[in-house]
């Protein structure tokens, strides 16, 4: 497929970057429906292959290793977990990559979507992710769509949703952690999805603004990367 052959373009997409984003992906899935839980396949150095769901990687430090859910009947036993060495690992196998190929990216290449919804049901997204965020931070952060225009085309409304998934998916993460909790609860961030002429975010005291890049006919997202570094430098 064309989409995918982006890729090829994107620097940082080795075996270890892509086993993250495969992992970032599935709880993700698990926080989400409409999120794809993508499946792969793993190919060791000692021939043996495993098919099933990457669920997370260990910290930086040491060796690291994969835990994975086998899903394939065919290798040792369905809905077993198992721990593999990354260096262990010859090669990975992502199935329906199309599903996932903005987070494969980074949000450098923008993945088929359906129809979008509407600028009233991405108000009522952004509306209940803030208020589940809020509680787990015990906090008072806001946010709107008020640089979006009425009038956004299909492909700009799709790139809201995904920035808003890129959003969530950031602060979920560091409110896992006692000292982002923490920050997250004492910033008390206001955040604001808009249109620009730049995919940038931007950031003064408490305000985070999140444009989306229009130029003519391109549009470009944030990278959930860039969102994750600006958000952190501030915390």
């Amino acid at each position: 497929m064309a989409i995918l052959a982006q890729l090829a373009s994107i620097d940082n997409l080795g075996i270890l970057a892509t086993l993250e984003k495969l992992a970032e992906a599935y709880r993700e899935g698990r926080q989400n429906p409409q999120s794809p839980s993508p499946f792969s396949t793993l190919f060791l150095k000692s021939g043996l292959s495993m098919r099933g769901h990457i669920l997370a990687l260990s910290a930086d430090s040491g060796p690291r290793s994969v835990l994975f859910l086998i899903l394939d009947p065919k290798a040792l036993e369905p809905g077993d977990l198992t721990y593999v060495l990354v260096s262990e690992i010859a090669g990975v196998t992502v199935h329906g990559a199309a599903a996932i190929v903005d987070q494969l990216s980074d949000g450098r290449v923008a993945r088929p979507m359906g129809p979008p919804p509407s600028r009233g049901d991405l108000t009522r997204t952004l509306k209940a992710m803030i208020d589940e965020l809020n509680q787990i931070v015990e906090g008072k952060m806001a946010a709107d769509l008020n640089g979006v225009p009425e009038n956004a085309s299909a492909e700009i409304l799709n790139s809201v949703s995904l920035t808003i998934r890129d959003l969530y998916a950031t602060l979920r993460k560091l409110a896992s952690e006692e000292l982002g909790r923490q920050a997250l609860h004492e910033k008390g961030f206001h955040f604001s999805i808009r249109v620009g002429e730049e995919a940038v975010v931007q950031i003064q005291k408490n305000q985070v603004a999140i444009s989306i890049g229009v130029r003519g006919a391109h549009v470009e997202r944030v990278s959930r990367e860039s969102m994750r570094v600006n958000i952190e430098e501030f915390l």
